[in-house]
């Protein structure tokens, strides 16, 4: 198959101290740390405590995760020397939102004011898939591109109910994701080298 299509990923992590597994905000600092680094590709999200990062459009996926790898590697040794941890999943296991620090953005204020505590309980961390398709192509072609984006084992929350279940800990389950955050890194290294 030929793929014409590009591709871009804009992913949000959860910062996170990482004796405790709580989350740290820790935002302002890594912006200024990152800056040479990611330059436009890092961005502040609502919470502090999150951060994102965004590759170019990229013209396949072995590009995107290349670059994707890099950026991950390096703000995970950037927050490392902070004490800092990064978890990749859709939200933290026992944070509760009504603790957590906003960034002061004009954005995030006006849409605050605007839906209050709707707002500010959605406690969520994401990755955005972005395709581009330059021609929707064949069905066959779609349904590559779906298989791409699937994880067979299951949801991230499948897995992190399975922790729970095992050992009744919600620290249990912090651990867990900082380790599967680091190993998604290390593993992706491997792959390129």
């Amino acid at each position: 198959m030929s793929a014409h299509f590009t591709i871009g990923i804009e992913e949000e992590f959860q910062m996170v101290d990482r004796s405790t597994g709580q989350l740290c905000p820790h935002i302002h600092t890594i912006l200024e740390k990152g800056a040479l680094y990611f330059g436009e590709k890092i961005k502040p999200e609502m919470m502090q405590s999150a951060v994102e990062i965004t590759t170019d459009v990229c013209p396949n996926i072995a590009a995107v995760r290349l670059e994707l790898q890099s950026l991950r590697a390096t703000l995970a040794q950037l927050v490392a020397e902070d004490g800092i941890a990064l978890i990749s999943a859709g939200t933290h296991p026992d944070a509760h939102w009504g603790e957590q620090l906003t960034v002061p953005n004009p954005r995030y204020i006006e849409i605050e004011e605007e839906l209050q505590d709707i707002v500010r309980a959605i406690l969520i961390f994401s990755m955005q898939v972005h395709i581009g398709i330059e021609d929707l192509g064949s069905r066959r072609e779609i349904h590559y591109l779906r298989m791409l984006l699937e994880d067979p084992r299951g949801t991230g929350a499948d897995r992190q109910l399975a922790v729970y279940r095992e050992t009744g800990s919600m620290h249990a389950v912090t651990q867990y994701l900082m380790q599967q955050t680091m190993e998604g890194i290390t593993k992706t290294e491997e792959i390129v080298s």
